[in-house]
């Protein structure tokens, strides 16, 4: 999806093509600037570009400035998590992905850290954080 040339790097195009997937519009002079940040395997004279673990860093840097914890707000209900419904309803509008219910559980059991929210189907904070970590890394994988 992301990585065009299947060289499991993202060039900064790349990268602004993935953030415009993702709905996250940003100025393009603040995301160079974390780009460049987050490059800290540049060699004298190579192109820039993210390895996986650069993009990660990058992304959290990223979310930093989308507020992420806003975004939850406004699918969370006020209730402090995400129900299966809230988790489907996001992935609906902001990632543009229709999930079934069942995959809405999948994703709470796959990246929620706590147990006891897990048996009750319910996502926190941190737990959307590390479904969408995953979720782009899996993207820098894709054609």
């Amino acid at each position: 999806m992301a990585d065009k040339n299947n060289d499991e790097r993202l060039d900064f195009e790349e990268v602004l093509k993935l953030l415009k997937q993702l709905n996250a519009d940003m100025d393009k002079k603040y995301v160079h600037e974390l780009f460049d940040k987050a490059d800290t395997n540049k060699g004298i004279g190579e192109r820039s570009t993210l390895d996986s673990e650069e993009f990660v860093h990058f992304y959290h840097s990223v979310t930093e400035r989308i507020e992420i914890e806003e975004i939850f707000l406004k699918y969370d209900g006020g209730k402090g998590y995400f129900s299966a419904d809230d988790l489907q309803r996001f992935m609906k509008e902001q990632q543009k992905e229709n999930v079934s219910e069942d995959q809405a559980k999948e994703y709470i059991a796959a990246y929620e850290p706590q147990k006891n929210m897990q048996l009750e189907d319910q996502m926190s904070l941190i737990g959307k954080k590390s479904h969408l970590t995953l979720y782009l890394k899996t993207c820098l994988r894709m054609n």
